[in-house]
């Protein structure tokens, strides 16, 4: 257990890592330990298990992005090591159960706090990923970059820069969305990534918080690979600006993904009913608001009796029956974190009427903490920080409509990490912070291995 002034210490550097949108200082090297106890799967066990997986070059790393691909590999985008910034990408090869750095397709700039957005565009064969924005050191960036993963010959994939941004933002949200349909065939037509607030720069004061949504049109070639972009500002904004928010896609009345009656949900973060706040006006918000892709048209959404709490650094997901989010986790106050897991239903009829129901109840609070859907439509919400403690978490646990699994190890404490869904009840745990802003999480990577 830490001691009181060691949680004190944690808790000042996490609540001042949430108060504002300038980047932290780079994080000093963790202790590399020589060898650590896994729980490795046994014969017809039941619960989960946590195994470790070998370093990648250039070490541990914080604030990557980690991007799932169909195969049951993944993507890793940027990060902040011991170094400084990265432009490393790697790929996680399930094959071997570890990681490749994809030299020739390493970033043209190194960043974290960045968004990576798989592609509608990707094939089986070639995987597509828009990386935008983040830092650089402590300077905001503009710098788009198109990823083209060659799942077939991986020295083949490439890196292309794009038109970058209006202007240069980092911790923002991205989500793929149609814009177009071929007779309503889901992803069919034209495509788009969907950039929701972040922090922009501020003359005179430190990056703050935008209510800016940015369109980033994507253009394909003849075999429907995506080729270039360019963004575009949506016709109508956001009312909020936030930053430690999320974003989801949800399916329209048709129930299917893809199609350009989808809607794009975002709720919560720190934020203010402004279209750009100083660190110093920002509060925790419960507003969500709504892009209906359709219309282009941003609307708030009005519930039906009990609105949201106000929380930040928190995580949407697919709700059990794929139709609507889960709120999970985060914290409403620089104190006191959110156990409570929210249902967001949206009307069909009428995207900016939503509902708002009880779904679970997390077994600690976890601030920071990742959450990932799994393919028999349970969700994983592991790691995090406690707020109230100041303690990073080392457990995960699985919500479902009948309730929550008992806890169990991720191996080391973390939070601000990679976590994904690889198929086959295998999860990807990658990178993040360990006991505290001073140190990576380690082991750099792991699996979890789970059991119905």
């Amino acid at each position: 257990m830490f001691s009181r002034a060691r949680r004190a210490s944690l808790l000042a550097a996490f609540v001042a890592a949430a108060a504002g949108c300038a980047p932290g200082a780079s994080a000093a090297p963790a202790p590399n330990p020589t060898e650590m106890s896994v729980t490795l799967p046994l014969k017809g066990q039941a619960g989960p298990s946590f195994l470790q997986l070998p370093d990648p070059d250039g070490g541990a790393r914080a604030e990557s992005r980690v991007v799932a691909l169909p195969n049951g590999s993944a993507i890793v985008t940027g990060g902040l090591t011991a170094k400084g910034p990265t432009n490393q990408v790697l790929y996680y090869d399930p094959s071997v159960r570890a990681f490749v750095t994809l030299d020739g397709v390493a970033l043209k700039a190194a960043r974290y706090r960045h968004d990576a957005t798989y592609l509608p565009t990707s094939t089986a064969e070639k995987a597509q990923i828009l990386v935008s924005g983040g830092y650089d050191e402590r300077s905001l960036l503009a710098s788009v970059e198109l990823l083209t993963i060659d799942l077939a010959n991986l020295a083949s994939s490439t890196s292309t820069e794009l038109v970058p941004l209006p202007d240069a933002r980092a911790g923002h949200r991205g989500v793929a969305i149609a814009t177009s349909t071929r007779g309503g065939k889901p992803w069919s037509g034209t495509s788009a990534v969907l950039m929701v607030g972040g922090c922009v720069s501020n003359v005179g004061y430190d990056a703050a918080a935008t209510s800016s949504a940015i369109l980033y049109e994507i253009e394909t070639g003849q075999d429907g690979l995506a080729t270039g972009g360019k963004p575009t500002v949506t016709p109508s904004q956001p009312q909020y600006a936030r930053y430690l928010h999320d974003v989801i896609l949800l399916p329209g009345p048709d129930g299917v993904p893809g199609t350009d009656d989808d809607r794009v949900l975002v709720l919560g973060g720190r934020g203010a009913n402004a279209i750009v706040a100083t660190s110093e006006m920002l509060i925790p918000i419960g507003a969500a608001e709504v892009y209906e892709p359709a219309l282009q048209k941003w609307s708030p959404v009005h519930f039906d009796g009990a609105a949201p709490e106000a929380r930040f650094k928190h995580s949407l997901v697919r709700s059990f029956d794929g139709a609507g989010a889960l709120v999970v986790g985060g914290q409403s106050s620089e104190t006191a974190g959110a156990t409570g897991v929210d249902s967001i239903a949206l009307d069909a009829r009428d995207a900016t009427l939503g509902r708002l129901s009880r779904a679970g109840t997390l077994s600690a609070p976890r601030s920071a903490a990742e959450a990932a859907s799994l393919d028999d439509g349970r969700v994983l919400v592991a790691g995090g920080v406690d707020p109230a403690t100041g303690a990073a978490r080392s457990d995960a646990e699985i919500l479902g409509p009948g309730g929550a699994d008992s806890p169990f190890t991720i191996g080391t404490p973390r939070f601000d990490f990679g976590l994904v869904s690889l198929g086959s009840q295998t999860v990807l745990v990658f990178g993040g912070y360990g006991a505290s802003k001073d140190a990576f999480g380690a082991p750099a990577a792991g699996l979890l291995l789970l059991r119905k």
